[in-house]
């Protein structure tokens, strides 16, 4: 829950995805295993970039598409 107003994550990255121009760079930081990235890699023709701490979903991420992935792990 967001203050008053409850979404839900999946309503959030729909969201996010709109926001996104077609064809932008974007980097998607706490990516993960790349969900978001995929769909504006596929559906907007985006290159994307992630961070994330977890560098097996960030292998994920990759093969889906990411151009660089970043561990992280402070």
């Amino acid at each position: 829950m967001y203050g008053k107003h409850k979404i839900t994550i999946t309503k959030l990255i729909v969201n996010i995805f709109n926001l996104i121009v077609d064809g932008s760079y974007c980097l998607d930081i706490g990516c993960h295993s790349g969900n978001l990235g995929e769909a504006l890699i596929k559906y907007k023709k985006c290159i994307v970039d992630g961070v994330d701490q977890n560098i097996k979903a960030l292998e994920i991420a990759k093969k889906r598409g990411y151009r660089n992935i970043y561990h992280h792990n402070h």
